[in-house]
């Protein structure tokens, strides 16, 4: 659902209804950029090697710590997951 200007009073009274119900919310925020170095035309990421995997969590603490840092950054747009 997209939410505008035009609808948001009336999302906002259902989200009010519905996140009571739910056991988990998920929140995923679009900042105006994160990237340390933009990608160029051409370019391709190396295809990293079975032991460079990182676990999960240790991915998830570099992303929150990169986020914490990125004071610069706006938040442009926000998804919302109701479980």
């Amino acid at each position: 659902m997209d939410v505008t200007t035009e609808n948001f009073v009336s999302v906002l009274a259902t989200l009010k209804q519905v996140v009571p119900l739910c056991d988990f919310v998920g929140i995923d925020c679009e900042f105006t950029g994160l990237d340390e170095a933009p990608a160029t035309p051409g370019s391709a990421a190396p295809c990293p090697s079975p032991s460079s995997f990182e676990t999960a969590q240790e991915e998830a603490q570099k992303r929150y710590e990169k986020l914490r840092s990125s004071t610069s950054f706006l938040v442009i747009q926000v998804g919302l997951c109701f479980f």
